[in-house]
């Protein structure tokens, strides 16, 4: 038995990078990164130091300088990202998208008090208020 297209039903990835690229002056930090997250999926990237783990998903949530050249496409439920304005990212990133960085000390920054910086982030991204 076939099906047709109009009745066949392909999930719409959670998450898929299309020819997703990553440059710098120095050369490139990523090259062509082709992958579909689905819900319910779990994923796990590995690869030795430098190979562009962080820089995909720097990238990919807006978070690199302007020095980084980005192409190819990262939706996100169907939106692309990297069309995305600023403040749109920026409602995404902690609410909907978050980054748990593999370095604790860029994670928390060692000078300010740990419940502040918690707080901070659930007052951008949650909407909640100081106690």
């Amino acid at each position: 038995m076939t099906m047709s297209p109009s009745t066949s039903h392909t999930p719409v990835p959670l998450l898929r990078f299309e020819n997703f690229q990553v440059a710098f002056a120095r050369g490139p930090a990523v090259r062509g990164l082709d992958l579909s997250v689905h819900r319910g999926e779990a994923l796990g990237i590995v690869g030795e130091s430098g190979s562009g783990k962080s820089i995909t998903w720097l990238a990919a949530l807006g978070l690199l300088g302007s020095a980084a050249r980005i192409s190819g496409r990262v939706l996100f439920e169907g939106q692309d990202l990297l069309g995305m304005t600023p403040k749109a990212l920026a409602r995404l990133r902690g609410g909907r998208i978050a980054l748990i960085s593999q370095d604790p000390m860029s994670a928390l920054n060692p000078v300010k008090r740990v419940g502040h910086q918690v707080a901070e982030v659930l007052r951008l991204h949650r909407g909640m208020q100081d106690a």
